[in-house]
């Protein structure tokens, strides 16, 4: 598979979605949440999802995201208190419809938490997982996954079984 360098004028277009049509649902569920990491996290919701709606309108493009919206609306929610859940569960699902619009088909490669730690325990990449005991590990692991079972869920997404 190959890296997709996106071009300037791209980047260009896609700031310029953001500062004219998405401004204001953009500030709408970033000020939903009270610290800069997750209004940062809705910036790039945003961003790589007006990057996949411009892309989509060529023919023939296929976009393959691995940390792409759905990976940062998993991100966002895991994040999230439940009152800013409930606080922003509008804009969300206006979101979500914008993600079904654009994009055929969502998979998600599910895991059991056994494997995941695993995985983490067997790659030299930094990850909280090494940083904290296996139980803490296994909780937090948990949460993700109920992050974006939430999310998958939603978008109707395929899941794969990856073991």
């Amino acid at each position: 598979m190959a890296k997709v360098r996106v071009s300037p004028w791209l980047k260009l277009r896609v700031l310029l979605r953001l500062l004219t049509r998405d401004m204001i649902p953009l500030l709408r569920l970033a000020f939903r949440f009270r610290d800069n990491l997750k209004r940062k996290i809705v910036f790039f919701i945003y961003y790589k999802l007006i990057v996949a709606e411009l892309l989509a309108r060529k023919e023939n493009i296929k976009v393959i995201y691995d940390q792409g919206p759905i990976y940062n609306l998993s991100r966002l929610h895991y994040k999230s208190s439940p009152g800013e859940q409930e606080r922003s569960s509008r804009e969300m699902e206006k979101l979500l419809e914008r993600i079904r619009q654009v994009y055929d088909d969502t998979v998600y490669l599910r895991c059991p938490v056994d494997i995941v730690l695993g995985r983490i325990h067997g790659r030299d990449k930094e990850h909280f997982a090494r940083r904290v005991d296996e139980e803490e590990a296994r909780q937090r692991l948990g949460r993700w996954e109920q992050s974006y079972e939430f999310i998958c869920e939603r978008l109707q997404s395929t899941i794969i079984e990856n073991y």
